[in-house]
């Protein structure tokens, strides 16, 4: 039946792994785990490991730090059953979880069940991405249907073995970003349905302010890669339409202008107590604008 795949770098996955194997308690069908560390630490990978004695999981480890879309791409490959879920490392599930899953995976090749984040906000030093993850990523099943593949995400993603097989991750993308948005844009492609329902998986591994800026930056500049490449059109990304606009009325010359002190207001904002992700927009702005 169900695969579970976690793609791990220097995480403890034994948590996420206990709540799979309670779920799976009252699941009728078969259900596997398999954990790939990719350019973890030895003790990590030494922590992941011992779940194998423990609960029977699955455990690889890569030879070297491969990127995202490999290790994902590896674990698809690996996996035994028809229907593969991937869940990120950081995630926590329901005892549900898997039933969900389960109750539309053979009517729906693809299937994405979405994000959640705990009610209260963390410290302030990580409040950024709480933020972020609260009014961007909190979707419901019936809004991101009405865009289903611009919704499309890696994590929590249940996909039919034989539909992952033939798409995959394009490995070229060596930094943090967007292969996501390239396996989305290639499923509408080849015009295979994506579904969403609310089985959200709540996300625990929340960055610090800094770590969060920089992670975003490195975002928009391998969205900036895949632009120039021509993996990417401009009506792709929302980010990239917002900015062909903004730069065809004159735009791109306020940002060359004035990106730097418009950057340092940002991050003032964004690192405060009570950050506005409009101002992360700005940042994802200023930051494209540089890249291309």
């Amino acid at each position: 039946m169900f695969s579970v795949l976690i793609p791990v770098q220097n995480y403890d996955v034994e948590p996420l792994v206990a709540q799979i194997f309670e779920a799976a308690k009252s699941f009728e069908h078969p259900v596997e785990v398999i954990v790939r560390d990719d350019g973890s630490m030895d003790e990590y990978i030494t922590q992941n490991g011992e779940l194998v004695a423990k609960y029977g999981i699955k455990h690889i480890v890569a030879s070297s730090d491969e990127g995202r879309s490999k290790n994902r791409n590896e674990l698809g490959k690996a996996a035994q059953w028809d229907y593969l879920i991937f869940i990120d490392a950081d995630s926590a599930i329901s005892t549900d979880f898997l039933q969900n899953y389960a109750n539309h995976c053979y009517e729906y090749p693809v299937i994405i069940g979405g994000t959640c984040y705990n009610d209260s906000p963390p410290y302030p030093s990580r409040i950024l991405r709480w933020t972020f993850g609260v009014e961007r990523e909190m979707v419901s099943a019936e809004k991101r249907n009405a865009d289903p593949n611009g919704r499309f995400t890696a994590n929590n993603l249940c996909i039919r073995k034989d539909v992952f097989l033939n798409t995959l991750f394009d490995e070229s993308i060596a930094q943090y970003g967007h292969e996501d948005t390239l396996f989305g844009i290639e499923l509408k492609k080849k015009k295979i349905k994506v579904y969403h329902i609310d089985n959200a998986v709540e996300h625990l591994g929340l960055e610090t302010n800094e770590q969060f800026i920089e992670k975003t930056k490195t975002g928009v500049q391998t969205l900036a890669y895949l632009y120039n490449a021509g993996k990417l059109k401009s009506e792709d990304v929302r980010l990239l339409g917002v900015y062909r606009k903004l730069k065809n009325c004159g735009g791109g010359v306020i940002l060359g202008l004035f990106g730097n002190v418009l950057e340092r207001k940002a991050i003032s904002q964004l690192t405060s107590t009570r950050p506005s992700v409009r101002w992360m927009d700005v940042l994802k702005l200023i930051e494209l604008h540089r890249s291309l």
